[in-house]
């Protein structure tokens, strides 16, 4: 498996990314962040593969945090509640 460039050389272990929580989809990102909610599977599987790709010329775990954040206020569910995004930031203290 490609890591990003300058990335570190890291054991990842295989699970799904797609995953569907209270009749919602969402995908899970290297840097432990769920990003969500969207209507349909093939809506989250679309934007994970957007994401993944802008993230490939990320340098670092920061940079990534950051350009994530960009993603979730530009991506199709910025129309939808954000009520699950902004109660992980409130549980985790952090984005």
């Amino acid at each position: 498996m490609d890591g990003r460039r300058n990335e570190k050389v890291r054991l990842w272990f295989r699970s799904e990314r797609i995953f569907r929580s209270n009749g919602l989809w969402y995908f899970h990102t290297r840097e432990g962040i769920d990003v969500g909610p969207f209507g349909t599977r093939f809506a989250a599987e679309v934007e994970a593969s957007i994401l993944k790709n802008i993230l490939k010329e990320v340098p670092d775990e920061a940079d990534a945090r950051s350009r994530i954040r960009e993603f979730v206020m530009t991506a199709e569910m910025a129309g939808q509640d954000l009520k699950g995004f902004t109660d992980y930031v409130v549980r985790e203290g952090h984005f």
